[in-house]
């Protein structure tokens, strides 16, 4: 675990403190004054001591305010209360006296007031020695005072002082070091040092909430490293259910415990990797069996189970190649069967399938240009059967005549190219052959064939057509022209065709 940033100055809370004095010493003959006047002497001392012991008892009083840091920003550290300067004319008469005795008095109240507020920080714990010699420092500068050598108070105050603003400015790198040292203990299992250096911190700083997320895990750790511990069992006994729920309860008491975290990793882990083979075996089994969709399917999630997979990349990749095969082999099954049917649209269709998926299959390729060519003649016969009418022109004729001679070269025909060589075959012959066709009209009408000639009236009449198309008209002197045009199919029934002018014309008078 990474040590904690360093934290913000506490706030330092004042606590009533008094210091150890050592008992008052009867004043030496050093001072006219008091060789003088040792009735004087002992006056001043026993007002001195009231005056001192007064100071002391009024100074919880004097102490400022406990202040109260605002959440969540971080509380400022405390400022040292104000060092009165040294007086600067020597106290040999009693009005220097006097002004030396109250900046005493008021480095003496500074000293106790910072001295108090690392005594509710709880400096003791930390800086044991400092705090003691700090408390030696003001009971000499107490004594020289009782002794009224207040320019040694002074010193001694002011020596005081500066120990004490050292410590309260070191009182930021105790923390981090108090919270590293817990840190460290949780990481070490050691619930009782950690929650003791938490403990500490929280009594320097009640709010801190690093401290009181710390001290929590510290209540917890020994649950906790039960509990992982018996998880780990279950997991060696491969009761991976049980571990797991071990685990996850583990976390719900410590959410930072990495060894849970990696814990519950390791058997998803383990999970995925066990799904992972059963994919891959399930791939397997359905590619020798032949159904590449399966296979795919299974080598699939196995990809999404392991991602990272090599073999799952190379079982897709050996899948494709299989169903390409498969899709080829299936194409060309269905144009040899469209081949036998002699439905050669549906080969060539069936063929480019399979040459969609490997354009290098140069033996189906070939396939692809026979069938090609037989459903171009199929195509071509079954043209001419649709429209035998087209015979009639020589060209058309002649082309129809190459067309058969293509169907003829065929080595293999099939039943419908035999049947359409035949057709075709009647169809050119009966091309040229006239046709019989019967004329109807009232023996009134004059009727005239266009590339023919015309007819005196006549009421039924056969003529000898050529297959073609025809147009016919009749005339009737009084009556409107008729016009009809009618077809001589080959190898098809004769038509009768009518043609008489009956619709007579008005007159007029």
């Amino acid at each position: 675990m990474s040590a904690p940033a360093e934290p913000p100055t506490p706030p330092i809370r004042p606590a009533a403190f008094s210091a150890a004095g050592a008992p008052a010493a009867p004043a030496r003959g050093t001072s006219a004054l008091t060789e003088r006047r040792p009735y004087l002497l002992a006056f001043a001392v026993a007002l001195l001591l009231a005056a001192v012991f007064g100071a002391l008892l009024m100074l919880p009083r004097w102490a400022p305010p406990q202040p109260v840091p605002a959440a969540p920003a971080a509380p400022a550290a405390t400022a040292a209360p104000a060092v009165p300067p040294l007086p600067t004319a020597a106290a040999d008469d009693d009005a220097d006296l006097a002004v030396a005795r109250k900046t005493a008095q008021e480095l003496l109240r500074a000293a106790l007031t910072k001295q108090a507020q690392l005594v509710a920080a709880r400096a003791e714990s930390w800086a044991r020695s400092e705090v003691h010699a700090v408390a030696t420092t003001i009971a000499s500068g107490e004594k020289a005072s009782r002794e009224n050598r207040y320019r040694a108070a002074q010193n001694f105050y002011r020596d005081a002082l500066a120990a004490l603003a050292d410590l309260d400015a070191r009182l930021p790198a105790i923390i981090t070091a108090l919270l590293a040292r817990g840190e460290q203990a949780l990481a070490a299992g050691d619930s009782a040092a950690a929650e003791a250096a938490f403990a500490q911190v929280l009594a320097i700083w009640p709010d801190h909430a690093g401290a009181s997320a710390g001290r929590q895990r510290a209540v917890s750790l020994d649950h906790v490293l039960a509990l992982i511990g018996q998880a780990e069992g279950y997991e060696h006994l491969g009761a991976i259910d049980k571990a797991r729920a071990a685990f996850r309860e583990a976390l719900a008491l410590d959410a930072t415990t990495a060894s849970a975290t990696a814990g519950l990793a390791r058997i998803e882990q383990g999970e995925r990797a066990v799904q992972f083979q059963r994919a891959m075996a399930q791939g397997m089994t359905a590619l020798a069996r032949g159904e590449p969709a399966a296979a795919h399917q299974a080598f699939t999630r196995a990809g999404t189970l392991q991602p990272a997979s090599t073999e799952a990349a190379a079982a897709l990749q050996q899948t494709a190649r299989a169903a390409a095969a498969q899709a080829i082999e299936q194409a060309i099954e269905q144009a040899r069967r469209a081949e036998s049917d002699e439905a050669w649209r549906e080969a060539v269709r069936h063929y480019d399938a399979a040459l969609a998926l490997d354009r290098d299959l140069v033996s189906v390729d070939d396939a692809r240009r026979a069938a090609q060519a037989r459903a171009t003649l199929d195509a071509r016969i079954e043209a001419y059967r649709a429209d035998l009418l087209t015979l009639t022109a020589d060209s058309a004729r002649a082309d129809a005549t190459e067309v058969l001679a293509a169907a003829r070269a065929v080595a293999h025909p099939g039943r419908r190219l035999t049947q359409q060589i035949t057709a075709l075959d009647n169809a050119v012959r009966r091309a040229r052959t006239p046709v019989s066709v019967a004329l109807h009209s009232n023996g009134t009408t004059a009727i005239s064939i266009e590339q023919i000639g015309a007819f005196a009236p006549f009421t039924e009449r056969t003529i000898e057509l050529l297959p073609g198309r025809y147009r016919a008209s009749g005339q009737r002197d009084g009556y409107r022209d008729v016009r009809v045009e009618f077809s001589v199919v080959p190898a098809a029934a004769a038509p009768i065709v009518t043609l008489q002018c009956e619709d007579e014309l008005a007159t007029g008078h």
